[in-house]
Protein backbone atom coordinates (compact mmCIF):
# COMPACT_ATOMS: atom_id res chain seq x y z
CA UNK A 1 0.00 0.00 0.00
CA UNK A 2 1.41 3.40 -0.94
CA UNK A 3 2.11 6.22 1.50
CA UNK A 4 -0.55 8.31 -0.24
CA UNK A 5 -3.14 5.61 0.48
CA UNK A 6 -2.07 5.45 4.13
CA UNK A 7 -2.31 9.23 4.42
CA UNK A 8 -5.73 9.19 2.83
CA UNK A 9 -6.90 6.63 5.42
CA UNK A 10 -5.46 8.77 8.18
CA UNK A 11 -7.72 11.66 7.20
CA UNK A 12 -10.74 9.41 6.77
CA UNK A 13 -10.69 9.08 2.94
CA UNK A 14 -11.20 5.80 1.10
CA UNK A 15 -7.83 5.13 -0.60
CA UNK A 16 -9.51 3.27 -3.49
CA UNK A 17 -12.28 5.81 -4.05
CA UNK A 18 -10.13 7.90 -6.38
CA UNK A 19 -9.11 4.79 -8.34
CA UNK A 20 -12.75 3.84 -8.74
CA UNK A 21 -13.49 7.33 -9.97
CA UNK A 22 -10.62 7.05 -12.46
CA UNK A 23 -11.95 3.64 -13.59
CA UNK A 24 -15.38 5.13 -14.20
CA UNK A 25 -13.74 7.94 -16.18
CA UNK A 26 -11.77 5.35 -18.20
CA UNK A 27 -14.94 3.49 -19.13
CA UNK A 28 -16.70 6.64 -20.22
CA UNK A 29 -17.56 7.11 -23.91
CA UNK A 30 -15.16 10.05 -24.10
CA UNK A 31 -12.14 7.75 -23.72
CA UNK A 32 -13.35 5.37 -26.42
CA UNK A 33 -14.15 8.25 -28.74
CA UNK A 34 -10.75 9.86 -28.15
CA UNK A 35 -8.91 6.58 -28.81
CA UNK A 36 -10.96 5.89 -31.94
CA UNK A 37 -10.50 9.42 -33.32
CA UNK A 38 -6.77 9.38 -32.60
CA UNK A 39 -6.38 5.99 -34.30
CA UNK A 40 -8.26 7.16 -37.42
CA UNK A 41 -6.24 10.38 -37.64
CA UNK A 42 -2.98 8.47 -37.19
CA UNK A 43 -3.86 5.94 -39.85
CA UNK A 44 -4.87 8.72 -42.21
CA UNK A 45 -1.64 10.64 -41.62
CA UNK A 46 0.46 7.52 -42.22
CA UNK A 47 -1.53 6.73 -45.38
CA UNK A 48 -0.87 10.20 -46.72
CA UNK A 49 2.82 10.01 -45.85
CA UNK A 50 3.47 6.48 -47.11
CA UNK A 51 0.53 4.95 -48.97
CA UNK A 52 2.66 2.08 -50.34
CA UNK A 53 4.05 1.03 -46.95
CA UNK A 54 1.59 1.80 -44.15
CA UNK A 55 3.62 -0.24 -41.63
CA UNK A 56 6.84 1.67 -42.42
CA UNK A 57 8.97 -1.44 -42.01
CA UNK A 58 12.10 0.47 -42.93
CA UNK A 59 12.19 2.68 -39.79
CA UNK A 60 12.86 1.82 -36.17
CA UNK A 61 9.50 2.25 -34.51
CA UNK A 62 6.18 3.10 -36.05
CA UNK A 63 4.81 6.72 -35.64
CA UNK A 64 1.57 5.19 -34.41
CA UNK A 65 3.26 4.85 -31.01
CA UNK A 66 3.09 8.63 -30.71
CA UNK A 67 -0.70 8.46 -30.68
CA UNK A 68 -0.65 5.51 -28.26
CA UNK A 69 1.75 7.38 -25.96
CA UNK A 70 -0.48 10.46 -26.04
CA UNK A 71 -3.53 8.38 -25.05
CA UNK A 72 -1.53 6.60 -22.35
CA UNK A 73 -0.37 9.93 -20.94
CA UNK A 74 -3.95 11.21 -20.88
CA UNK A 75 -5.89 8.17 -19.71
CA UNK A 76 -3.30 5.87 -18.17
CA UNK A 77 -3.47 2.10 -18.65
CA UNK A 78 -6.94 2.30 -20.24
CA UNK A 79 -5.67 4.83 -22.75
CA UNK A 80 -2.72 2.54 -23.53
CA UNK A 81 -4.91 -0.52 -24.18
CA UNK A 82 -7.58 1.32 -26.16
CA UNK A 83 -5.04 3.36 -28.13
CA UNK A 84 -2.93 0.31 -28.97
CA UNK A 85 -5.96 -1.75 -30.06
CA UNK A 86 -7.64 0.98 -32.12
CA UNK A 87 -4.41 2.20 -33.71
CA UNK A 88 -3.36 -1.32 -34.71
CA UNK A 89 -6.83 -2.01 -36.11
CA UNK A 90 -6.92 1.29 -38.04
CA UNK A 91 -3.47 0.67 -39.51
CA UNK A 92 -4.41 -2.90 -40.44
CA UNK A 93 -7.56 -1.77 -42.25
CA UNK A 94 -5.64 1.02 -44.00
CA UNK A 95 -2.85 -1.33 -45.09
CA UNK A 96 -5.40 -3.85 -46.39
CA UNK A 97 -7.08 -1.15 -48.44
CA UNK A 98 -3.90 0.48 -49.83
CA UNK A 99 -1.20 -2.16 -50.23
CA UNK A 100 -2.84 -5.43 -49.20
CA UNK A 101 -0.27 -6.10 -46.43
CA UNK A 102 -2.43 -7.51 -43.69
CA UNK A 103 0.42 -9.21 -41.83
CA UNK A 104 2.67 -6.19 -41.36
CA UNK A 105 1.48 -5.87 -37.76
CA UNK A 106 3.01 -9.27 -36.98
CA UNK A 107 6.33 -8.19 -38.46
CA UNK A 108 6.25 -5.01 -36.42
CA UNK A 109 5.43 -6.91 -33.25
CA UNK A 110 8.68 -8.86 -33.50
CA UNK A 111 10.95 -5.84 -33.91
CA UNK A 112 13.06 -4.78 -30.88
CA UNK A 113 12.13 -1.12 -31.43
CA UNK A 114 8.45 -1.98 -31.06
CA UNK A 115 9.13 -3.81 -27.80
CA UNK A 116 11.02 -0.79 -26.48
CA UNK A 117 8.18 1.50 -27.63
CA UNK A 118 5.67 -0.72 -25.85
CA UNK A 119 7.75 -0.60 -22.67
CA UNK A 120 8.06 3.18 -22.91
CA UNK A 121 4.35 3.75 -23.44
CA UNK A 122 3.57 1.33 -20.60
CA UNK A 123 5.83 3.40 -18.33
CA UNK A 124 4.08 6.57 -19.49
CA UNK A 125 0.69 4.99 -18.78
CA UNK A 126 1.78 3.89 -15.27
CA UNK A 127 3.11 7.36 -14.46
CA UNK A 128 -0.10 8.92 -15.73
CA UNK A 129 -2.17 6.49 -13.66
CA UNK A 130 -0.21 7.29 -10.50
CA UNK A 131 -0.48 11.00 -11.22
CA UNK A 132 -4.23 10.76 -11.87
CA UNK A 133 -4.75 8.73 -8.71
CA UNK A 134 -2.82 11.27 -6.69
CA UNK A 135 -4.74 14.16 -8.22
CA UNK A 136 -8.02 12.37 -7.57
CA UNK A 137 -7.10 11.80 -3.94
CA UNK A 138 -6.12 15.45 -3.61
CA UNK A 139 -9.43 16.43 -5.18
CA UNK A 140 -11.24 14.20 -2.67
CA UNK A 141 -9.32 15.79 0.18
CA UNK A 142 -10.25 19.21 -1.14
CA UNK A 143 -13.89 18.15 -1.49
CA UNK A 144 -13.92 16.78 2.06
CA UNK A 145 -12.26 19.96 3.27
CA UNK A 146 -14.95 21.99 1.52
CA UNK A 147 -17.65 19.88 3.18
CA UNK A 148 -16.00 20.36 6.57
CA UNK A 149 -15.78 24.08 5.90
CA UNK A 150 -19.47 24.23 5.05
CA UNK A 151 -20.33 22.20 8.14
CA UNK A 152 -18.10 24.38 10.29
CA UNK A 153 -19.78 27.48 8.85
CA UNK A 154 -23.16 26.00 9.70
CA UNK A 155 -21.98 25.12 13.20
CA UNK A 156 -20.53 28.60 13.60
CA UNK A 157 -23.79 30.17 12.44
CA UNK A 158 -25.73 27.95 14.83
CA UNK A 159 -23.38 28.87 17.67
CA UNK A 160 -23.75 32.56 16.85
CA UNK A 161 -27.53 32.17 16.91
CA UNK A 162 -27.33 30.27 20.20
CA UNK A 163 -25.05 32.92 21.69
CA UNK A 164 -27.40 35.64 20.49
CA UNK A 165 -30.37 33.81 22.02
CA UNK A 166 -28.53 33.24 25.29
CA UNK A 167 -27.42 36.87 25.35
CA UNK A 168 -31.00 38.00 24.78
CA UNK A 169 -32.17 35.68 27.54
CA UNK A 170 -29.45 36.97 29.83
CA UNK A 171 -30.54 40.53 29.06
CA UNK A 172 -34.14 39.61 29.82
CA UNK A 173 -33.09 37.89 33.04
CA UNK A 174 -31.03 40.91 34.01
CA UNK A 175 -33.98 43.16 33.19
CA UNK A 176 -36.31 40.86 35.13
CA UNK A 177 -34.01 40.92 38.13
CA UNK A 178 -33.82 44.70 37.93
CA UNK A 179 -37.60 45.01 37.70
CA UNK A 180 -38.16 42.60 40.58
CA UNK A 181 -35.62 44.44 42.70
CA UNK A 182 -37.41 47.72 41.97
CA UNK A 183 -40.77 46.17 42.93
CA UNK A 184 -39.31 44.77 46.13
CA UNK A 185 -37.81 48.11 47.16
CA UNK A 186 -41.01 50.03 46.41
CA UNK A 187 -43.28 47.55 48.17
CA UNK A 188 -41.15 46.83 51.22
CA UNK A 189 -39.62 50.28 51.83
CA UNK A 190 -41.95 52.76 50.17
CA UNK A 191 -44.99 54.49 51.58
CA UNK A 192 -48.39 52.76 51.20
CA UNK A 193 -49.30 54.70 48.05
CA UNK A 194 -46.04 53.86 46.29
CA UNK A 195 -46.26 50.25 47.46
CA UNK A 196 -49.82 50.03 46.08
CA UNK A 197 -48.69 51.39 42.68
CA UNK A 198 -45.89 48.84 42.57
CA UNK A 199 -48.32 46.00 43.33
CA UNK A 200 -50.69 47.11 40.57
CA UNK A 201 -47.81 47.30 38.07
CA UNK A 202 -46.73 43.83 39.17
CA UNK A 203 -50.26 42.48 38.65
CA UNK A 204 -50.31 44.03 35.18
CA UNK A 205 -47.11 42.22 34.26
CA UNK A 206 -47.90 38.90 35.88
CA UNK A 207 -51.65 38.57 35.31
CA UNK A 208 -52.25 40.85 32.33
CA UNK A 209 -54.93 43.06 33.89
CA UNK A 210 -55.81 46.21 31.97
CA UNK A 211 -56.86 48.11 35.11
CA UNK A 212 -56.71 47.72 38.86
CA UNK A 213 -57.24 49.49 42.16
CA UNK A 214 -55.89 49.23 45.70
CA UNK A 215 -58.02 50.61 48.55
CA UNK A 216 -57.35 50.72 52.28
CA UNK A 217 -59.90 50.31 55.03
CA UNK A 218 -59.42 53.02 57.65
CA UNK A 219 -62.04 51.78 60.06
CA UNK A 220 -65.00 53.61 58.66
CA UNK A 221 -64.51 53.88 54.92
CA UNK A 222 -62.32 52.75 52.07
CA UNK A 223 -59.64 55.14 50.88
CA UNK A 224 -58.16 54.76 47.43
CA UNK A 225 -54.41 54.43 47.53
CA UNK A 226 -53.67 53.87 43.84
CA UNK A 227 -55.24 52.77 40.60
CA UNK A 228 -53.81 51.72 37.27
CA UNK A 229 -55.27 51.81 33.78
CA UNK A 230 -58.73 52.77 32.54
CA UNK A 231 -61.40 51.02 34.56
CA UNK A 232 -64.05 51.05 31.81
CA UNK A 233 -64.93 53.08 28.68
CA UNK A 234 -67.50 55.01 30.72
CA UNK A 235 -65.35 55.53 33.83
CA UNK A 236 -61.63 56.18 33.71
CA UNK A 237 -61.39 55.87 37.52
CA UNK A 238 -62.92 52.94 39.42
CA UNK A 239 -65.82 53.63 41.73
CA UNK A 240 -66.03 52.91 45.44
CA UNK A 241 -64.96 49.36 45.99
CA UNK A 242 -68.17 48.42 47.78
CA UNK A 243 -70.19 49.23 44.68
CA UNK A 244 -68.22 46.44 42.97
CA UNK A 245 -69.94 43.14 43.69
CA UNK A 246 -66.82 41.08 43.02
CA UNK A 247 -64.79 43.18 45.45
CA UNK A 248 -67.59 43.16 48.01
CA UNK A 249 -67.68 39.37 47.87
CA UNK A 250 -63.94 39.21 48.46
CA UNK A 251 -64.23 41.51 51.50
CA UNK A 252 -67.14 39.58 52.98
CA UNK A 253 -65.57 36.16 52.39
CA UNK A 254 -62.03 37.13 53.30
CA UNK A 255 -60.70 35.29 50.24
CA UNK A 256 -60.38 35.93 46.50
CA UNK A 257 -63.54 36.25 44.45
CA UNK A 258 -64.11 35.89 40.70
CA UNK A 259 -66.79 37.58 38.65
CA UNK A 260 -67.86 34.17 37.37
CA UNK A 261 -68.80 33.26 40.96
CA UNK A 262 -71.02 36.32 41.47
CA UNK A 263 -74.74 36.25 40.77
CA UNK A 264 -76.17 39.19 38.85
CA UNK A 265 -72.70 40.59 38.20
CA UNK A 266 -72.53 43.80 36.18
CA UNK A 267 -70.32 44.48 33.19
CA UNK A 268 -68.33 47.09 35.11
CA UNK A 269 -67.60 44.83 38.09
CA UNK A 270 -63.99 43.74 38.55
CA UNK A 271 -62.96 40.41 37.12
CA UNK A 272 -61.13 39.30 40.26
CA UNK A 273 -60.52 40.75 43.71
CA UNK A 274 -58.46 39.69 46.70
CA UNK A 275 -58.57 41.03 50.28
CA UNK A 276 -55.46 42.38 51.98
CA UNK A 277 -55.24 40.79 55.43
CA UNK A 278 -53.10 41.71 58.40
CA UNK A 279 -51.34 39.22 60.65
CA UNK A 280 -54.56 38.57 62.57
CA UNK A 281 -56.54 37.88 59.40
CA UNK A 282 -58.38 41.19 59.54
CA UNK A 283 -59.23 42.91 56.26
CA UNK A 284 -57.20 46.11 55.95
CA UNK A 285 -57.62 46.68 52.22
CA UNK A 286 -58.40 45.11 48.90
CA UNK A 287 -56.95 44.66 45.40
CA UNK A 288 -59.38 44.51 42.46
CA UNK A 289 -58.48 43.88 38.80
CA UNK A 290 -60.42 43.99 35.56
CA UNK A 291 -59.78 43.95 31.83
CA UNK A 292 -58.68 40.30 31.73
CA UNK A 293 -59.26 38.33 28.54
CA UNK A 294 -62.00 35.73 28.66
CA UNK A 295 -60.57 32.46 29.91
CA UNK A 296 -57.22 34.14 30.57
CA UNK A 297 -57.39 33.99 34.38
CA UNK A 298 -55.85 30.83 35.76
CA UNK A 299 -55.50 29.40 39.23
CA UNK A 300 -51.83 30.43 39.17
CA UNK A 301 -52.88 34.03 38.42
CA UNK A 302 -55.23 34.06 41.42
CA UNK A 303 -52.42 32.67 43.56
CA UNK A 304 -50.12 35.45 42.32
CA UNK A 305 -52.77 38.02 43.23
CA UNK A 306 -53.04 36.58 46.76
CA UNK A 307 -49.24 36.69 47.11
CA UNK A 308 -49.22 40.31 45.91
CA UNK A 309 -51.87 41.16 48.54
CA UNK A 310 -49.79 39.45 51.23
CA UNK A 311 -46.73 41.34 50.08
CA UNK A 312 -48.59 44.65 50.27
CA UNK A 313 -50.11 43.96 53.71
CA UNK A 314 -47.06 45.04 55.80
CA UNK A 315 -46.95 48.42 54.01
CA UNK A 316 -50.60 49.05 54.85
CA UNK A 317 -50.05 47.81 58.40
CA UNK A 318 -47.14 50.23 58.84
CA UNK A 319 -49.36 53.10 57.74
CA UNK A 320 -52.15 51.91 60.05
CA UNK A 321 -49.94 51.66 63.17
CA UNK A 322 -49.52 55.45 63.80
CA UNK A 323 -53.27 56.01 63.44
CA UNK A 324 -54.07 53.21 65.90
CA UNK A 325 -51.45 54.50 68.32
CA UNK A 326 -52.88 58.03 68.18
CA UNK A 327 -56.39 56.67 68.83
CA UNK A 328 -55.14 54.68 71.82
CA UNK A 329 -53.38 57.74 73.23
CA UNK A 330 -56.52 59.83 72.76
CA UNK A 331 -58.59 57.24 74.62
CA UNK A 332 -56.06 57.02 77.46
CA UNK A 333 -56.00 60.78 77.87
Amino acid sequence: MSEASGASRAVGIDPFRADRRTARAGRSPAVVFSALATAVLTAGAVALWSPDDVWLLGIGFHPGWIAVAALAARYGIRGLFLGLAFTAAALTVTAELLDGDRYGVLVRAGMPAEVMALAATTLVAWIAMVHDSRMSRMALRLEDADHRLVESDEVTAAMREAVSTLRARADRIDLSLTVWRDFAVRIERGDPTEAARAVLELCTLRIGAAAGIVQRWDGSALRTLAWHGEWSPAESRPRDIFTDRTASAAVNRGRPALITQIENARADDSDVAAPILDEEGKVIGIIALRGLLAGRLRAADVRDLVIAAQWLAPALARAEAPRVRSLVEAVVQ
